[in-house]
């Protein structure tokens, strides 16, 4: 059963089904990991479109945590403080380009 927030949004991987267990590619349509597993690549898919037609791009992944999820001044207090965090600490999102992100945890 998906909790009533999978209709609100989309995860760059995700289960395919909850009781198999793998991790199937959604948005991302790759990733690879380096760093023993502190940072990890994704590249999404070319051709989503948000409703008004506008490319769906790693801009509005950070636009969604720098803004939405990190500001604590732009979203109602409903999310847990781990969300965007690892070990106490933000990940660190940059923009490789507009179609690849770099996601680095700080341990």
């Amino acid at each position: 059963i998906w909790g009533p927030n999978k209709s609100l949004s989309e995860n760059l991987m995700g289960y395919g089904r909850p009781d198999h267990g793998l991790i199937e590619h959604n948005i991302a349509e790759a990733h690879r990991f380096e760093d023993e597993g502190r940072t990890v690549y994704f590249r999404i898919r070319k051709g989503m479109k948000w409703s008004d037609g506008h490319p769906y791009t790693v801009d509005d992944i950070l636009f969604w945590y720098h803004d939405m999820t990190m500001d604590d001044d732009a979203r109602p207090t409903l999310l847990p403080p781990s969300v965007g965090m690892i070990g106490g600490e933000p990940v660190r999102m940059e923009k490789i380009d507009d179609y690849s992100i770099k996601m680095t945890a700080k341990l």
